[in-house]
């Protein structure tokens, strides 16, 4: 019995070694708060506002996770997400939405140019929307402008 004991205790102690080293090279995200951009799409005619919770993960690396509120023509909201890098003199987003109703679903996949020193700037993408019955599909460029304003 003794030894199945110093066997068990053994295994306690390894276990608890690789957790705490395990835990010990985890980097939590530093959450930096929710940046919001007001956006014009002249590709559709509408507006709206982009809000992202914005994480430095290390390094150049951002992670962003938020929402998409069209608010003219008609309301809608999505999920938005994706992520940035200082690149050059900009900083670079590649941006996902997503959405559907009834009917219908659609995705959006932008790549963003804003201005370090005033956070404003521009969005070019692909916009995929498709129909339950598969008919009516279409692929079309989108471009948005984007300005940046204090989150409400």
């Amino acid at each position: 019995m003794n030894i199945s004991k110093f066997k068990l205790m053994a295994i306690l102690v390894v276990i608890t070694l690789l957790i705490g080293i395990s835990l010990s090279k985890v980097e939590a995200f530093n959450y930096l708060g929710d940046f919001c951009w007001n956006f014009e799409c002249p590709t559709y005619g509408s507006s709206g506002k982009l809000k992202l919770g914005v994480s430095h993960i290390g390094g150049g690396h951002y992670l962003l996770s938020g929402i998409a509120i069209v608010t003219s023509p008609e309301f809608e909201q999505g999920i938005l997400y994706g992520n940035a890098e200082f690149i050059g003199d900009n900083i670079q987003l590649i941006l996902i939405h997503s959405n559907s109703d009834q009917n219908s679903a659609w995705n959006e996949i932008f790549h963003c140019l804003l201005d370090p020193s005033t956070l404003n700037g521009f969005c070019k993408g692909i916009d995929n929307w498709t129909n339950d019955k598969n008919i009516d599909q279409q692929v079309e460029y989108i471009y948005m402008i984007l300005t940046f304003v204090p989150c409400p």
